[in-house]
């Protein structure tokens, strides 16, 4: 069984997302918004499924209340 941290999980999910949109509006013959779906997702030509670092910041909502409180 494949353990999957919360960053992965949030990664493929974010990956998922962009492609279902991507799919639809190629689907609809929609092709300036695939295209500017994929512009947003493929940086200077690279698919960042390969070896690409995301930044990934920590949740920071906890602090948030605590400076609240």
């Amino acid at each position: 069984m494949e353990v999957v941290t919360h960053r992965e999980a949030s990664i493929r999910l974010l990956e998922d997302n962009y492609l279902c949109k991507l799919r639809t509006f190629v689907d609809f013959d929609r092709y300036e918004d695939a295209d500017a779906i994929y512009s947003e997702y493929v940086v200077d030509g690279k698919d960042p499924s390969d070896k690409y670092e995301w930044l990934f910041l920590n949740d920071l909502t906890q602090l948030e209340e605590e400076l609240d409180d």
